[in-house]
């Protein structure tokens, strides 16, 4: 069974990664490592889950690219595929950037997201 979106008004964005044994594709790179173990190649995968915990989505990046900098590219993406007038994205404190809450209010969607104290009233 496919899962079409047609009616998504909240969408979960997250991101983990993956390291190889070996040299891995040619977008494994030597990064911060979530499984501790900066020796070894990785890969960023994000996805993208409807108001129902179904996965909707997902991409696979560099290895070396931060959490915050595959954002926008996902909400272009959400977008352009699902054809959304209006949507809640929620992501966490690790995707967080003025550009990034910048980026989802020029496309008219909302935002819920966790913040650490200190960036409170920067971003206010």
């Amino acid at each position: 069974m496919i899962y079409l979106p047609s009616s998504l008004t909240l969408s979960f964005y997250d991101t983990t990664s993956s390291y190889f044994e070996g040299e891995g594709p040619s977008i494994a790179k030597h990064s911060k490592s979530r499984d501790h173990r900066p020796d070894k190649h990785q890969i960023v995968i994000g996805l993208l889950a409807g108001d129902e915990g179904i996965p909707i989505a997902h991409k696979v990046f560099e290895g070396d690219r931060a959490d915050k900098t595959t954002v926008i590219e996902t909400i272009d993406d959400l977008k352009k595929r699902f054809n959304l007038k209006r949507i809640i994205f929620v992501v966490d404190r690790g995707m967080v950037s003025q550009k990034v809450l910048d980026c989802i209010k020029e496309q008219g969607f909302s935002y819920i997201v966790t913040l650490k104290k200190r960036l409170l009233n920067e971003l206010a």
